[in-house]
Formats: C-alpha cells, sequence, structure tokens
C-alpha cells in the first residue's frame, strides 16, 4: 500500500510548482513563503492520495486533486492581505517602502522652496534662483534642491544600522555599534517631514490667500498639493520608521532617532520649542520715523551695522531719507546714495515689543547691478558674488573696485 501510494516525482513536482505559483501571487513575505507553499503542496499530495485510494490512475488522480484544489488566482487572492499591511510590514516589500520615503522628500523639497521662497520667486529674483541650486550653502541643504540629499542620507543611515558586522574579533564588532549614530540624521528627516513640512504650509498659506484671493485656480490647487504632500510625507516616515522598527524594539536605534527629531527641534525652533509672541507682535504700533542711529538690531542687523562702520565709504547711504513705508511689521526707508540717482532701503522688523534694524537693500551701487539685502552678501558671499558677476556680464574696470570693496 505504502508503494502505491508514493507520489511520483513528475507529479509531486507539478504540485510545487501550483503551490510556488500560489504563494506568488499572494504575495507572501519570505519567511510566510517557504512554509505556505509545504503546506499547499502536502494539500494537493494528500488529495491526490485519495484519488489513488479511491483506485483512479496517477494523471487521473493528479486531475482530481488540482479540481478539489481549486483555481489559483482564486486561492491566491483568498491567502493575500492587504497592500498596506504588506506594504508596511513584508520584508520583501523594504524597496517600496524606501521608495516612498524617497517620493516623500521629493515633495518635501519642492514644497520647502516654494514656502520659503515664494515672494522673491513672485519677483521672479534671480539671485534665489541661484541661491537654492547653489551647492554648499546652507540655503541649498535647508531651503534648497540640496534637501533631497537628506532624504537619501537618511534611508542610507537607516541601511547601516541594519547592518550586521561578522568580523573574527569580538572587540571589532563591539566597535561597530556607533554605526547608530548615523540615525541622528534620519530623525532629523522625520522632524522635517512631520513637523517642519506641515509648519511651512501653516505659516505660508494664509498669508497667500490673504494676498492674492483672486487667484484661485493657482491657490486652490497649491494647497491641494500641499496637503497631498503632507499625507504623502507622513506615510513615507511611518515606511522607514517601521524599517527601522524592524520585527522587534530595538532601544539603541530608536534613541538615536528620538535623539534626531529632538535635533531638528533644535535647529529650526531653538529651546523653548515654541515661541510665543505676544500681543504687541500682532498689531505693531504706526510710527512716522525711526532713527538709525539708536535704533537697536537684529542677528543680521548687528551683522550690516558692524560692517558699515569699519567703511567710511558707506555713510553716504545714511543721509535723511526719501521716504518711508510700513506694511504691518515691516518699514523700509528709501535714501540716495551719495546724492545720486542710486537708491538704497533700510530694512526694519517689529521683534518683540521694538523696532530693530535688519538689513539694507542694494538695486545698483556705482552702476553694478547688486539686487540683494548686504546680510546675503556678508553671509554668504560666495554664492552672492556669483550672482553679481551673472547680472553684470561686462564689468568695467571701476566697477570691479565697487565689487572689492565689498568683498574684498
Amino acid at each position: 500500500m505504502a508503494d502505491q501510494t508514493r507520489i511520483p516525482p513528475a507529479v509531486n513536482e507539478v504540485f510545487v510548482q501550483i503551490a510556488s505559483q500560489v504563494c506568488n501571487r499572494a504575495r507572501m513575505d519570505y519567511d510566510e513563503w517557504l512554509v505556505n507553499s509545504q503546506e499547499l503542496a502536502f494539500h494537493l499530495q494528500e488529495r491526490w492520495r485519495e484519488g489513488i485510494a479511491l483506485g483512479l490512475s496517477t494523471d487521473a488522480a493528479q486531475s482530481r486533486a488540482i479540481e478539489k484544489f481549486g483555481d489559483p488566482n482564486i486561492v491566491a487572492k483568498s491567502l493575500r492581505k492587504p497592500w498596506l499591511q504588506r506594504l508596511l510590514f513584508y520584508d520583501r516589500f523594504r524597496p517600496e517602502r524606501y521608495g516612498f520615503f524617497i517620493l516623500a522628500f521629493f515633495f518635501y523639497t519642492w514644497h520647502t522652496i516654494l514656502d520659503t521662497n515664494w515672494r522673491e520667486l513672485l519677483q521672479n529674483d534671480v539671485f534665489t534662483t541661484f541661491r537654492i541650486l547653489l551647492p554648499f550653502t546652507n540655503s541649498f541643504y535647508t531651503d534648497g534642491v540640496g534637501a533631497m540629499f537628506v532624504g537619501f542620507g537618511a534611508s542610507a543611515c537607516v541601511v547601516l544600522s541594519k547592518w550586521q558586522p561578522h568580523y573574527g574579533r569580538r572587540w571589532l564588532n563591539q566597535m561597530m555599534i556607533v554605526r547608530h549614530l548615523a540615525l541622528l540624521l534620519a530623525g532629523y528627516a522625520f522632524f522635517l517631514l512631520v513637523v517642519r513640512f506641515p509648519y511651512l504650509a501653516y505659516n505660508n498659506l494664509p498669508e497667500l490667500f490673504d494676498r492674492y484671493s483672486d487667484y484661485s485656480r493657482i491657490l486652490i490647487p497649491f494647497t491641494v498639493m500641499h496637503l497631498l504632500g503632507i499625507a504623502l510625507g507622513w506615510f513615507g516616515s511611518v515606511c522607514l520608521f517601521l524599517e527601522i522598527w524592524g520585527r522587534k524594539w530595538n532601544a539603541l536605534r530608536m534613541n538615536f532617532v528620538f535623539m534626531g527629531v529632538l535635533l531638528g527641534f533644535f535647529l529650526c525652533f531653538g529651546f523653548p520649542f515654541f515661541k510665543h509672541g505676544g500681543s504687541d507682535e500682532e498689531a505693531p504700533p504706526q510710527t512716522t520715523k525711526l532713527n538709525f542711529d539708536v535704533v537697536p538690531d537684529t542677528k543680521d542687523g548687528k551683522l550690516v551695522r558692524n560692517w558699515m562702520s569699519q567703511h567710511e565709504w558707506t555713510r553716504g547711504w545714511r543721509k535723511d531719507y526719501i521716504e518711508q513705508e510700513q506694511n504691518k511689521n515691516e518699514i523700509l526707508q528709501f535714501f540716495a546714495i551719495d546724492d545720486s540717482d542710486e537708491t538704497c532701503e533700510f530694512s526694519y522688523v517689529y521683534d518683540h515689543g521694538v523696532w530693530k534694524f535688519d538689513d539694507v537693500y542694494l538695486d545698483t551701487y556705482k552702476g553694478v547691478k547688486f539686487e540683494q539685502g548686504v546680510s546675503l552678501i556678508l553671509k554668504d558671499p560666495k554664492s552672492a558674488e556669483g550672482f553679481i558677476l551673472i547680472n553684470n556680464k561686462n564689468l568695467t574696470t571701476d566697477q570691479r573696485k565697487v565689487l572689492r570693496l565689498f568683498f574684498h
């Protein structure tokens, strides 16, 4: 009887192929694929043995077993788990999880460029485009195209943290635990997607609707894209977070991720995390005249004032101003430079109940088109000088001397 119920290799191969086909179409994970394929093949073998016991031939018993098993597509559909569960938890969908995270950072980069530079972009400010595209500057990595590299770096750091070293020396394997430090970047990336992205949208969308309420055909799609980007950002963060979590809690990895999130809060908001403005911030007073020599400075204003105090030739900028304009919490004073037709603009902002000097904006000086603030020139001279050279194709000898006054 045992010889009669022994399954021929050709029949068994067909059953194994059917079981494998079902597991593949059910999109099972690696660990459950092997177990389920063996169980399905065993089920087909048992149905074949039943057919043999009924007196059927080998081929007839095989056909009966396959018929009893059912359509492989229907069986696979009944065994397939929900797509979201497979995407988030299956090892075989690891590339897809990384892909969603990178896609989320693509949307984050695009929206960050728009949210932090929309005023300049609407004014066709060429310097802004130059600044967000120029590598190796702070603006490039925080508010420019370089933000994408944060997403790539965070993904690479997660891969590095999950790497298991197998060196011959135990102490060398223990030293490799420092690889988890890289997860600080992953935590910072989570902060950008989960916190900073919605924060920028929350700050900018109301102002956009207030200024450009007539352009609903632009604002509504822009808002919808923001909402989709935020949702995708959160989903991408969940994908990578579950990849870090793995099959069980790893306190070391999760602590470094949490520290990276705190680092993001510190870099963007400082401590305390959320600043509370008083009622004075909401309604700055109207003022008819501000005196540059006595008002306090912002951080940028202090930088510009110190620079001006070191250059006697800037005294020609500080005569009586031509005009003063106030727009909510910003005041602009227009000055004629050295009794010429050229002008510069002194910018003041209302900060913590006090008007403060913030920056000097230069349109042209001695025939050179600057079209940027002096603080930008001082903080990022490389990109500022490159932008000026782009706007001034053919500089004369005198104009080159003017540039040396600023950059040398």
